[in-house]
């Protein structure tokens, strides 16, 4: 349900928020504020805006570290898809095709750590244990190699999925956060309209950054999903190209 409700476009969050935080402003009390607390509220936005910025942006490069590891790992799978076609024996390419099939689904459906470990490891167990007389063994052991050296891929992944922000760090997030975003809330901008909107729009604006987080945290982000196109091109293809529509319409 949280995951679903991050699906929606922050556009649409924006309306929404907009228009509650405008409804809070009107019927809220405004209490009198001293300089000294307008001055707990200045600190709390600088350090709100001191933490908030690293966090977004380390969240961002995790992204991109991980599509650059997820492509790097299709171009393996190509490069091990095009080996196959040496292998004579029919049922064998068909069977080791079928594994990596297998494995690239399990990837895009689970989406996490670990994902298509099973697969992985059934892959490699089967080669391993391939009857050592085979006519194919040359290419079976190629192409066994190759997936040992893509376990680095795998460990990368792992590594960068690992990598969100951790409870405790969003303690202290939620904490400058909420109280940033009182201010606009509490502070007397008496009946003037224009100004209940512009502060509506302020808390809206604050509330999407911290969405925006969230999205990037949890991989729903626009850009986030665009780091599992190479393998769903892969797959959709038929092992063809690991190029996305997107890639070839630049």
């Amino acid at each position: 349900m949280f995951k679903e409700l991050l699906k929606i476009r922050l556009s649409h969050y924006f309306i929404i928020l907009f228009s509650f935080f405008l409804g809070v402003l009107m019927f809220i009390p405004k209490p009198t504020l001293s300089s000294s607390a307008l001055t707990l509220f200045s600190i709390n936005s600088f350090l709100f805006g001191f933490y908030f910025t690293p966090a977004l942006n380390n969240q961002k490069a995790r992204i991109e570290e991980l599509g650059k590891i997820i492509r790097g790992e299709s171009v393996a799978l190509f490069k091990i898809l095009i080996r196959t076609r040496k292998i004579t024996d029919e049922k064998v390419h068909d069977k080791i095709q079928k594994m990596i099939g297998d494995y690239i689904r399990a990837c895009l459906i689970e989406k996490k750590a670990g994902a298509g470990e099973k697969e992985y490891d059934k892959m490699i167990g089967e080669l391993v244990h391939f009857n050592r007389k085979h006519k194919d063994i040359a290419e079976i052991d190629g192409i066994l190699d190759a997936l040992s050296d893509n376990q680095s891929n795998r460990t990368n992944f792992d590594m960068m999925m690992g990598r969100r922000i951790y409870s405790n760090e969003w303690y202290v997030t939620l904490t400058l956060f909420s109280v940033t975003l009182a201010l606009p809330i509490i502070v007397d901008i008496g009946n003037n309209p224009i100004l209940h909107i512009v502060a509506a729009m302020i808390c809206a604006t604050l509330s999407l950054l911290l969405i925006t987080l969230l999205k990037v945290n949890y991989l729903v982000h626009k850009k986030a999903k665009g780091i599992w196109n190479p393998l769903e091109s892969l797959l959709d293809s038929d092992f063809r190209t690991i190029q996305n529509k997107d890639d070839l319409a630049d």
